[in-house]
């Protein structure tokens, strides 16, 4: 709906009269009426006049759009693609943002985390730097176990932040076109 939305709301040029701009909705005549009504019908007819399949096993939708006019159905049908693939890149980003600032949270959490347990360790040590007992090599142990355990963490949760980083500026194609719209030759 959001996307047929917008392009209800568009106008076109119609080289098979005359090249004059004519809104969507006259084109494919929505009678008068407030605007949203209007709207809402001009949805309603680009719904039915947009078929669409999708190949589980491929992954290719296929889609084709039937009004009055080549150059009208091969707009649509571009426009559509254009705006489906804006969408998913707009979509792609935003969880990406989303994303990038949970996992900053987390960084800030597992490096303060880590900065604790270095400090424990570092103390432990200045304070049992000549006895070696069992005892204090266990608690010796257990405190290096837990930094490392927390680098590991930092670390990973570096890691995924720089991926999310260039993730949520990418803007490499969502959808890749096996073929342009084209108009066919003979009328459907």
């Amino acid at each position: 709906r959001g996307i047929l939305g917008q392009i209800a709301l568009d106008t076109l040029v119609v080289p098979e009269i005359g090249g004059k701009r004519v809104a969507v909705e006259d084109l494919l005549d929505i009678g008068p009426g407030p605007a949203k009504a209007r709207e809402d019908a001009a949805v309603e007819e680009l719904s039915r006049r947009i078929g669409a399949s999708a190949s589980k096993t491929t992954a290719i939708v296929e889609f084709s759009v039937g009004t009055k006019w080549r150059s009208v159905s091969l707009a649509i049908a571009t426009d559509l693609v254009n705006r489906v693939n804006d969408f998913n890149q707009r979509t792609r980003r935003d969880q990406a943002s989303a994303e990038r600032k949970f996992i900053e949270g987390r960084l800030a959490i597992a490096s303060t985390e880590l900065r604790a347990a270095e400090d424990r360790l570092q103390q432990f040590l200045q304070d049992n730097r000549q006895a070696r007992s069992p005892d204090l090599q266990f608690t010796q142990d257990r405190l290096q176990r837990a930094v490392t355990m927390r680098q590991q963490v930092f670390s990973s949760l570096t890691e995924s932040y720089e991926e999310v980083r260039m993730r949520e500026v990418r803007d490499t194609p969502v959808i890749t076109i096996v073929d342009e719209p084209a108009v066919p030759v003979m009328p459907e």
